[in-house]
């Protein structure tokens, strides 16, 4: 389901045990809309550590990588990327 170019990740860049994904699916049905995708982004902390922050998307966008879990598609960002791996 990528769309506008994204590009599907040729490696595990999460893993998401079975349940945290049906979790996931529960809260991704609540949104009320069909086929949304879990962002995560990763920045640098301030204190030199990582801060990470969940979304969710309808669609990839050029520059996301999408890793299919078990029940849910991820969007990563190409500079949360290597901060991931």
């Amino acid at each position: 389901m990528t769309d506008g170019g994204a590009r599907v990740a040729t490696t595990t860049l999460i893993e998401i045990t079975p349940l945290a994904s049906e979790k996931l699916q529960k809260v991704l049905a609540e949104e009320g809309e069909e086929g949304l995708l879990l962002r995560v982004m990763v920045t640098p902390g301030p204190n030199g550590g990582f801060q990470y922050t969940l979304g969710v998307e309808k669609e990839a966008g050029v520059n996301d990588f999408v890793t299919d879990t078990e029940s849910v598609q991820v969007l990563v960002d190409a500079e949360s990327a290597p901060l991931i791996e």
